[in-house]
């Protein structure tokens, strides 16, 4: 266990988690408004290493996937590259 700190859209908060992704599923629950397009996790004792994730592979890693289909075509909409592949790759719609 350890002190992380989980930041996106400009927010940043601090938890305890064993690891990144256990930092990340504090934000399990949070509206999608609070999300921007990346999440970062860096452990206070390593600031060096800081891990960030696109904010639809975590939605879809917790079964949001109405969620991760919004930010993917935002994206998409807003010229950016469509990442469904990767990013709904662990789900049943990946793997379709």
């Amino acid at each position: 266990m350890g002190t992380w700190r989980v930041t996106t859209k400009g927010r940043t908060l601090a938890v305890e988690a064993a690891d990144q992704w256990e930092a990340f599923d504090a934000l399990r629950d949070q509206p999608l408004e609070a999300f921007g397009l990346v999440v970062e996790a860096t452990q206070r004792m390593s600031p060096e290493d800081t891990y960030a994730v696109r904010t639809p592979k975590l939605l879809a890693r917790w079964g949001r996937l109405d969620d991760a289909r919004e930010v993917i075509a935002l994206v998409v909409a807003a010229g950016g590259p469509d990442t469904s592949a990767a990013d709904l790759c662990d789900t049943e719609e990946g793997r379709g």
